[in-house]
């Protein structure tokens, strides 16, 4: 952000392997006041050129604005418990399931209330860098965090809830089963058959019956779409958060 002060603004920018997309927030208002979407081919190798490109581009980020937020939208992340010796044990875990890498940053948010969760994740270091240099003094998170957040605050003492955040190849999937947080995972998908696959497989998985799950609906979404439709035949209810 670079042109004239205004204080009530606020950058936000999600940064993920398929889309870079910035948007504007007033503050004041908690509206949003501007919003782009790059998306891109392919996972890219040179994320340099991928910044350069996007600022150039950009409208919005030649705006100045008072703050930034920044969120990763990557898989690699895992939720654990709060404890203290979590985050000592965090990028041993991460390392078991994604395979260990000297060319990563760990970084972790802690959510809920009394800090009872913590996400683990970890960023491509050359990623990280370039964010610090184009957005500097921002604050960053994984987009599991708000999304998170977000579940607890309004679903936590549901018995059973789905969130399904949607994007252009990728879902977020967050589960609450008996008033706990089950689940949070990242699913990559070409048809709406994939999509399916994960949902029943995740219902099987924790014994739910699919007409036994509310499910809430955000993100790129087309409520006019056959996914909709058979997402109503086999779930109890189908919310779509606007």
């Amino acid at each position: 952000c670079e042109d004239s002060v205004t204080t009530d603004k606020q950058l936000v920018v999600e940064i993920g392997r398929h889309q870079f997309a910035c948007m504007i927030k007033n503050t004041e208002t908690d509206e949003v006041e501007a919003f782009e979407l790059f998306q891109l081919d392919e996972t890219p190798q040179e994320w340099n050129d991928v910044f350069y490109e996007i600022r150039q581009y950009s409208t919005i980020l030649q705006q100045f604005c008072s703050s930034i937020r920044l969120f990763y939208n990557f898989e690699e992340a895992m939720l654990m418990p709060g404890e203290q010796k979590n985050i000592v044990a965090a990028e041993d875990h991460l390392s078991l399931l994604y395979g260990e890498s000297e060319w990563h940053e760990l970084k972790y948010d802690k959510i809920g209330a009394k800090d009872q969760f913590l996400n683990a994740y970890r960023i491509q270091r050359n990623i990280h860098e370039l964010a610090g240099r184009y957005f500097p003094s921002h604050e960053v998170h994984h987009v599991y965090a708000p999304l998170l957040e977000d579940v607890l605050s309004g679903h936590w003492q549901d018995s059973k809830f789905m969130k399904l955040q949607f994007y252009s190849h990728h879902l977020v999937l967050v589960l609450i089963n008996d008033q706990q947080l089950q689940l949070v995972q990242s699913f990559e998908y070409q048809t709406a058959e994939d999509i399916l696959y994960y949902l029943l497989n995740t219902a099987q998985q924790f014994a739910l019956p699919p007409s036994s799950i509310p499910v809430e609906v955000s993100g790129f979404f087309d409520r006019d779409g056959e996914l909709h439709q058979r997402l109503v035949q086999l779930f109890q209810t189908v919310h779509l958060d606007e």
